[in-house]
């Protein structure tokens, strides 16, 4: 669980890093700007390096674990009864 947690707390962090980024975006748009020099700041404030993979990382990984998928997390503790899960599962789909 303590995995879970710490993915969790990162979780919250991203979540307010893109809420941050959202605000200051509506900020640049509420100044009525044309759309040119509007779009030239917003790129400018979510890639200033003109590189937009730190965001969409954050938001994948804000997609990635939103929906309460813990399967993932079980890999590490049942690793090693991976063989006999299978074969318990090929058990109970042949008996039914």
């Amino acid at each position: 669980m303590e995995e879970l947690t710490l993915i969790q707390a990162r979780q919250r962090e991203l979540s307010e890093e893109l809420v941050a980024a959202l605000e200051l975006v509506i900020g640049i748009v509420a100044e009525g700007l044309d759309d040119a020099h509007t779009g030239k700041r917003v790129r400018e404030l979510l890639a200033p390096h003109g590189d937009l993979d730190k965001l969409q990382a954050d938001c994948e990984a804000i997609r990635v674990w939103s929906d309460g998928n813990h399967l993932p997390l079980l890999w590490k503790p049942f690793k090693s009864w991976r063989a006999a899960i299978f074969q318990m599962a090929r058990n109970c789909a042949l008996s039914r």
